[in-house]
């Protein structure tokens, strides 16, 4: 039997969607998304409507919907279109969310419910127990039930943290924390009878801690009776007490397992959601459970420090947290993943482009061309991965998309496939990207859905829209990111930013594209090729990229003396990716893989940090390196090759291996110009052989007198590994040289 469900006539683009033809793993997530906006109407007709704070529905109304579509409205010039998408949707998600990235994570109080006046500090005492006046005592650690729900998220509980009156003997207070029942959530927890969790908002600015910002003031006249209710970190089903009640609402045990914090700017702008779960030191000791025990029944035993052993007795830095990278385009958080120090098992895809460009560039990793359903539903694909990420297809998610597409579906379907991902490979942490569209309220049912996924098997999460430009991107774009910690494991921080301030200014596209002068054979950046025939405008290229790079390069993109167009290795770098990353496909494929991609530059900042986590959860502390070590890994039997003579000191360092000097000079020492060393296409005499075992394509070749330029130096024997990936040894009398940038 087909199910058809049609989605309410006040979405923007509204259209019937036949259940039959979407993937197995998505179509419960599917179904429950178009049922939330019932939900919603059901449980706040549940509540106490009178003290609800916010809209009770969260449907756009007909006259709104029809203005939304028109504000939307798509150019027909497709290669623009995405442009003016982003930055219409930026103006109007403005307004409830900061998208500017430019506060810091300071902690304030955002008050859910009224607050009675504070008592000044020097005249007020603490009670251990207060007596209301039908005779209910109440003490410091109770858990009492309010007679009206408050805030946006029906809050009906308080954990009292202390009782407060002023010396002059005045009625006191009630100074706790808010709780409300995880079923009024709004789709984002599974609806379990008596599950509740911890609500409070919180002023980014503040410098606070948030415990001490999630306290709300109450009168004991507000009290309806008390609770009781059981903190755990425990999964789901444990600790539960329903059984026996004739009305578990109304008298059974509470338990809380989770905790769900918004973060305001100072103007009151949404900056950050974070939820949390239950850490063991703050679970009622009762109802407390080893986080090594949680993580063991989740995932299975867990390495500490990487669960990549490349040998026997390898410790760290040479054992490695093991990562995949699902919907995983040309590979740009494979590429920053990797720059991060972690090591890519697996990577997938379903464009024959990005899997071609995959398999040139990561070689050790198993890269699978296929649709993500296929991908959790094959037997013979299982994985057990420490670190994971998630860029699911974001078109779909973008107001402007107001008709139906031929991959909307699929692309649905793809994202509520994230949760089927996680359960099969059950990562330590894992990090999603997406377009910030899907936070507008019209999306907000398919996003709260894909939360619930994540909170379904006990992760926590967090997430934030970003602005990429303060991790060192040289342009405005701004993406929502999430990051997702497992159950028995802690979750991170975003990492500080490392641009855009007065000592660390934002990075200016002269400055990300000043290695690239000295290139002049790379069949990616041929600037002759792209003159344009009319010069453009010039522009100062002292500041970051104007406009963010899109799949077609992007309006307003030309090289900033406005004489050609930027060729697509300038794209690329733009993008964050370094200069050795190979694409596969034509021009138009590749600028497509480019647009889509992640920044390797900022992945590698996240992962560091992601990485940086786990060590200190571990009790890991890997031994720095060298530059030469940290870039190379240079082998003992290895000569080293440097690039000029300012960088002998630093090869020096090394001990035995021979040193072998490449001058980018024209002196007669008949050393090789490194701007001639090919990439692809080679030179017609240098032979390419590609060692299975490397990431990289490795040039073979012998010593020669003085020609033609030739991936080789007047050394005998010599391999030089362009890409400066390690690999073991190739099998063969020559021997490999690695070079130190």
């Amino acid at each position: 039997m087909e199910y058809v469900k049609t989605v309410p006539q006040s979405w923007p683009g509204s259209k019937t969607l036949r259940m039959s033809k979407w993937p197995a793993v998505a179509q419960s997530a599917r179904f429950r998304c178009l049922q939330l906006h019932q939900d919603l109407a059901r449980d706040t007709r549940t509540a106490s409507s009178n003290h609800f704070v916010g809209r009770p529905s969260r449907i756009l109304s007909d006259s709104v919907a029809s203005i939304m579509a028109e504000l939307w409205e798509p150019s027909a010039n497709s290669a623009y279109s995405h442009q003016r998408e982003e930055d219409g949707l930026a103006r109007d998600l403005a307004e409830i969310i900061d998208l500017t990235g430019e506060y810091r994570h300071t902690r304030s109080r955002f008050v859910l419910a009224p607050t009675p006046p504070q008592i000044p500090p020097t005249q007020k005492e603490f009670l251990e127990e207060y007596t209301c006046h039908d005779g209910l005592v109440l003490k410091s650690g109770m858990t009492v039930q309010l007679k009206k729900s408050h805030g946006r998220y029906h809050a009906r509980f308080l954990k009292i943290h202390s009782i407060v009156r002023d010396v002059a003997g005045t009625q006191p207070i009630f100074r706790g924390c808010l709780y409300t029942r995880a079923r009024l959530l709004q789709g984002m927890f599974p609806k379990k009878t008596n599950e509740v969790v911890m609500v409070a908002d919180i002023k980014a600015t503040d410098p606070r801690p948030w415990k001490e910002q999630s306290l709300v003031d109450f009168s004991p006249r507000l009290v309806r009776r008390p609770r009781d209710m059981r903190t755990t970190n425990a999964p789901f089903q444990q600790f539960r007490s329903i059984l026996g009640h004739n009305d578990p609402d109304k008298t059974g045990s509470l338990v809380c397992r989770f905790r769900f914090l918004r973060y305001f700017t100072e103007n009151g702008k949404q900056c950050e959601w974070v939820i949390t779960r239950i850490g063991e030191d703050e679970a009622d000791l009762p109802f407390r459970l080893n986080n090594k025990d949680i993580s063991t029944e989740w995932r299975g035993p867990t390495r500490r420090g990487g669960s990549y052993v490349p040998h026997e007795h390898a410790i760290p830095p040479d054992q490695q947290y093991s990562a995949g990278d699902v919907f995983a385009g040309a590979g740009g958080v494979s590429r920053g993943m990797q720059m991060a120090g972690a090591h890519v098992v697996f990577a997938v895809d379903h464009w024959e482009h990005a899997t071609a460009s995959l398999q040139r560039n990561f070689q050790l990793a198993d890269i699978h061309d296929m649709d993500v359903h296929e991908f959790v539903t094959k037997r013979d694909l299982q994985y057990r991965v420490d670190l994971l990420h998630l860029s699911p297809p974001c078109q779909v998610w973008s107001p402007a998309h107001t008709q139906a597409g031929c991959n909307d579906e699929a692309n649905e379907a793809a994202l509520f496939a994230c949760t089927s991902v996680i359960q099969n490979t059950r990562p330590r942490l894992f990090t999603l990207e997406q377009t910030f569209g899907i936070l507008h309220q019209q999306f907000e049912e398919h996003f709260h859905a894909l939360v619930h996924g994540f909170t379904d098997h006990g992760y926590s999460v967090r997430w934030k829209v970003v602005n990429l430009a303060t991790y060192g991107l040289p342009q405005p774009r701004k993406r929502l990111i999430m990051i997702g910690a497992g159950p028995g494991e802690k979750l991170p921080d975003f990492p500080p930013p490392t641009h855009g301030t007065e000592t660390k200014p934002f990075v200016t596209v002269r400055q990300a594209l000043a290695p690239l002068a000295r290139l002049k054979h790379h069949p990616y950046h041929q600037p002759t090729r792209v003159m344009f025939g009319t010069p453009k405008q010039p522009w100062n290229a002292d500041q970051p990229l104007r406009n963010t790079i899109t799949t077609g390069g992007g309006k307003y993109n030309w090289f900033w003396d406005g004489t050609r167009e930027f060729t697509v290795l300038e794209f690329a770098v733009l993008q964050g990716f370094p200069v050795g990353h190979h694409f596969s496909g034509m021009k138009t494929h590749i600028l497509k893989q480019i647009g889509n991609a992640f920044a390797p530059s900022v992945v590698e900042v996240l992962y560091r940090h992601l990485i940086k986590s786990l060590d200190q959860q571990d009790g890991i502390v890997r031994q720095p390196q060298s530059r030469t070590q940290e870039r190379t890994s240079v082998r003992q039997d290895s000569p080293i090759v440097v690039l000029d003579e300012d960088d002998i000191d630093i090869a020096d360092q090394q001990g035995t291996p021979p040193l072998v000097v490449l001058d980018d000079d024209d002196d007669d020492d008949q050393m090789m110009d490194i701007d001639d060393v090919g990439y692809d296409p080679l030179p017609e005499d240098v032979d390419m052989d590609r060692d299975d075992r490397s990431d990289t394509e490795t040039i073979w070749g012998s010593s020669y007198s003085p020609g033609p330029p030739q991936a080789v130096v007047d050394y005998e024997d010599l391999v030089i590994d362009l890409t400066l990936e390690t690999a073991p040894p190739p099998p063969s009398r020559h021997s490999p040289i690695e070079i130190i940038d």
